[in-house]
């Protein structure tokens, strides 16, 4: 036998290494088949939840609330600047789009990169690894999740393409400070939309996967530069830039826009926001916060805006009648405090006699002059103020702790000044973050809010010290302003409170309040249904029921008087009569047709003066009715909802306002109306005479009308229900004009308009003070009080305290809203609905004391529940419980449906 040779044998280190060779990718398949079951179905990832917060958008589709733990925008592959791309590329996997997933090149630049320097800047993992290990797999670092994360990023680079693997990458990665994703970290770091990004703020951006906190331009800024300027530097090395590009890039400051306790939004709308927010959890569940679900209200922010603005307005200047009540604390630390309403926190350094200097957190100094605090008589009580200072010394004291406000510029503006002014280090350099002078209050959702557009400003400390300040305080009363459309119900604005962050209770919504004369006129209307007249005669004369004498807030009687003037004087007396002209059970049935609830109403005559406990957004709904020819309308706020894609998941369907249905539908019924009208000469009228008995029972002439007929409701939507006649509705809204024009509301004819009308409200001791009033195209409510219910002074009548809100929000509400007036004859095509130019006759202004509830004048406050002994008074008045606010969020208590 022929023996081998030495050459045909194999060597056993190359056998050793053949079987390593085979032993390495049979163990790799091996572990591939072991792993591949607990793998999960790559179809699902295009539709793999992203938890996106829950967004509320204005009409005009303002961003205006945002609710959840998560900031994230998701963005399409073609919304992504091709810049941006590249800055990732750069930064995380320059291979991208040529590796099959997993890049051993990239994995060995790495370990080069840490083994060079301790730390690299470059990752191991691939996008494609990133994606997998994001949204499939936990954080642990053991060698079984990381070959998972290989076989998984295989499995993703064999369903999908490279260009929807970068986008969901850009749309989960963790970027810092909440944010999801490059839409959204361009959105709370620099207040942009992603086109809008220099090169610079892309990188920073790029550079945050890695470690978000660690490379984090709020947490540490010199950091985030070091590694920004990497990126851009591999920009450059890959050629994805110029030369001129790095250049200017590479020595950009962060120019950071970005404060600690803000959410980016596009206008402040808090209650609004807040509204909307406790209405989808009530109907969705706490995870509707992370649907990304986006709610548009029917609030237009401008008109919000006014309603904000005229609460604010109408408030301090309350709070100014009444005096200075000192320094807002002298032993708590400045920082404590933060800016309200543009009422800025100092502390007193130095008090001279005609000014004060103060200073700033941050070491900024202000000079108060005389003119800024002349003002500041010393409070003593609301009925008693002090005389007029003489020097600062009697205002202020060392180490107070006051607000002052810039006489001509915002709160923003403020901030450019203290911004620039802390400019002087590198690290606080361009970051709002640092430079912040006082956040707002930690626990509240309180947020910027977009401003007009303002001059530009001289940041110099020259120009600083040539602003005028004013000394403030925050008004210890409240107020609230609730509009709507009173053809559809859809809401124009809420402010529930002076200041959101200092109160998250919506009065407009929540506060139960007594609504004093403002429930008058639903008695008269009732009355008018029941046959009176605007010119009936009814006596204003002493009346006792039992042992309740109810008085004219004047003390004084007017003897006969029209149903008209007795309204628009607000007298009393004459509700009372009305009252038991038409019955009690009667008016509280009525009342509940208008959006009252039964058991808030009580069952005596004390009801015809207000004791009744409403909503300020049931009188609105109420007050509606006399704006829209006698329709009862249901206030709505949410107009639809759609996913984050744009899919409309719901859309409101509110009931709404056909004034020419009825002559339609029932040709008869306008007859009818024609037919019972009267003159409008007092002298060719048929009057319902009403006498008093000394038993304080009353006779009436007279003949009822009939309830007004229902009619078909329209194809193409929902149509609001009749709750008064036309004729009643045109008489109502002709006397609540006759308020503004003759009586307690004279002082809104300042507005220069003949198509307004309304009705003041002032409860005894002036609790509570109220106008309502309206347009036919919209209605609003304006309240003042205190929360816990004291007297606003002895002066402070709805005309005084509330009117003065009301009439700053309408001026600017309606101000491009032509003159136009309820119809006389609905569906009649010669109806006039212009509001004819009236001229209000001239005579001396009615004393707006004339307006207040009080019935007695004896008695306390609360006497009005004391009614006994009166065969007409069924029960006694409840008395004053009006819901308070709570320090924690209050879930609402509305009357209105719910928007599903």
């Amino acid at each position: 036998m022929k023996k081998l040779s030495c050459a045909g044998r194999i060597h056993p280190l190359f056998a050793l290494l053949l079987v390593l060779l085979l032993a390495l990718p049979i163990g790799f398949y091996g572990l591939y088949l072991f792993i591949a079951p607990s793998l999960p179905d790559i179809a699902q990832l295009k539709s793999a939840p992203v938890a996106i917060p829950l967004q509320v958008y204005s009409k005009d589709n303002k961003l205006i609330g945002e609710f959840g733990e998560k900031i994230s925008r998701p963005v399409t592959y073609d919304e992504i600047p091709p810049l941006m791309v590249n800055a990732f590329l750069a930064a995380e996997d320059s291979s991208f789009f040529t590796h099959n997933g997993v890049s051993f090149k990239g994995l060995g630049r790495a370990v080069t990169e840490a083994m060079q320097s301790g730390s690299g800047q470059s990752g191991g993992s691939t996008i494609t690894m990133q994606v997998a290990k994001n949204f499939y797999l936990s954080p642990e670092r053991t060698l079984k999740r990381k070959l998972t994360e290989i076989f998984l990023a295989r499995k993703i680079e064999q369903n999908l393409n490279k260009q929807e693997i970068f986008t969901l990458y850009v749309n989960k990665i963790f970027l810092g400070q909440h944010a999801y994703g490059i839409a959204a970290a361009a959105k709370v770091y620099y207040h942009k939309p992603l086109k809008d990004l220099t090169i610079a703020e892309m990188a920073m951006i790029a550079g945050l996967p890695k470690a978000p906190t660690k490379y984090n331009p709020v947490n540490d800024p010199d950091r985030a530069i070091e590694r920004r300027n990497w990126i851009i530097g591999r920009m450059l090395q890959l050629g994805f830039i110029s030369q001129a590009q790095y250049q200017e890039n590479i020595n950009a400051p962060l120019a950071l826009n970005y404060s600690a306790n803000t959410k980016r939004l596009d206008v402040d709308m808090p209650y609004v926001a807040e509204m909307v927010r406790s209405a989808m959890v009530e109907e969705f569940g706490e995870d509707v916060l992370n649907s990304g679900y986006r709610v548009y209200t029917t609030i237009p922010s401008d008109r919000q805006k006014m309603a904000e603005d005229a609460v604010h307005k109408g408030l301090e200047a309350y709070d100014h009648r009444h005096g200075w009540r000192g320094a807002e604390s002298n032993t708590k630390p400045l920082a404590d405090h933060y800016v309200i309403n543009n009422m800025w926190p100092v502390q007193v350094t130095k008090v001279s006699k005609q000014s004060f200097d103060a200073v700033f957190s941050n070491g900024l100094t202000v000079t108060v002059p005389w003119s800024g605090m002349s003002w500041a008589r010393k409070y003593y009580s609301t009925d008693r103020v002090g005389g007029a200072p003489s020097n600062a010394a009697e205002i202020v004291h060392m180490n107070d702790i006051i607000r002052v406000r810039p006489a001509d510029l915002t709160a923003d503006q403020i901030q450019q000044y203290v911004n620039a002014q802390n400019k002087s280090s590198a690290k606080t350099n361009d970051s709002d973050a640092s430079a912040d002078l006082d956040d707002p209050a930690p626990d509240s959702k309180k947020t910027k809010t977009e401003e007009p557009a303002q001059p530009k400003l001289d940041l110099s400390k020259a120009s600083w010290s040539r602003i005028n300040w004013t000394l403030t305080q925050i008004p210890a009363a409240e107020a609230q302003l609730v509009s709507l459309d009173p053809n559809d119900g859809a809401i124009q604005a809420v402010v529930g409170g002076y200041d959101f962050a200092r109160s998250n209770f919506n009065r407009s919504m929540q506060g139960w309040r007594q609504p004093g004369s403002n429930i008058k006129p639903f008695i008269y209307s009732l009355a008018l249904e029941r046959g009176f007249t605007p010119y009936s005669i009814i006596n204003d004369a002493p009346l006792q029921v039992g042992n309740w004498r109810p008085q004219n807030s004047d003390g004084k009687f007017m003897g006969p008087i029209t149903l008209r003037r007795a309204l628009y004087l607000s007298r009393n007396l004459v509700s009372v009569r009305l009252l038991q002209a038409v019955g009690i059970n009667k008016a509280v049935e009525h009342l509940t047709h208008f959006g009252f609830m039964e058991d808030k109403l009580p069952k005596n005559l004390a009801l015809a003066l207000g004791a009744a406990q409403a909503l300020p957004i049931q009188v609105a709904t109420g007050y509606a009715a006399f704006a829209n020819g006698g329709y009862r309308i249901q206030p709505y706020f949410i107009e639809r909802v759609e996913s984050f894609k744009g899919d409309v998941l719901f859309k409101a369907d509110p009931v709404r306002v056909c004034r020419s249905c009825d002559a339609a539908n029932n040709p008869d019924q306008q007859d009818q109306t024609d037919a019972s009208s009267v003159q409008s000469d007092a002298s060719s009228a048929a009057p319902t005479v009403l006498t008093s008995n000394p038993d304080g029972s009353i006779n009436s002439t007279g003949n009822p009308a009939s309830s007004p007929a229902t009619t078909p409701e329209p194809a193409n939507y929902r149509r609001a229900e009749r709750v008064l006649t036309a004729k009643t509705a045109y008489d109502m809204a002709s006397i609540l004009r006759d308020v503004i024009q003759h009586g307690t509301g004279y002082a809104a004819m300042k507005l220069g308009r003949n198509d307004i009308g309304g009705k003041t409200g002032t409860t005894n001791d002036a609790k509570d003070a109220w106008f309502s009033g309206f347009n036919p195209t919209l209605v609003a409510v304006a309240w003042v009080g205190f929360d816990q219910p004291r007297t606003l002074g002895r002066k402070e009548f709805g005309g005084v305290a509330a009117l003065p809100i009301w009439s700053e929000y309408m001026a600017k509400a309606l101000a491009n809203t032509p003159e136009s007036w309820i119809d006389k004859d609905p569906g009649n095509p010669n109806s006039s609905n212009s509001s004819g130019a009236i001229k209000p006759r001239k005579k001396k202004v009615i004393d707006t004391e004339s307006d207040s509830t009080t019935d007695s004048t004896s008695t306390s406050s609360d006497s009005i529940a004391d009614l006994v002994e009166s065969k007409t008074a069924e029960s006694a008045a409840p008395k004053h419980t009006p819901q308070q606010p709570s320090s924690t969020k209050v879930s609402p208590s509305t009357p209105l449906e719910s928007p599903f």
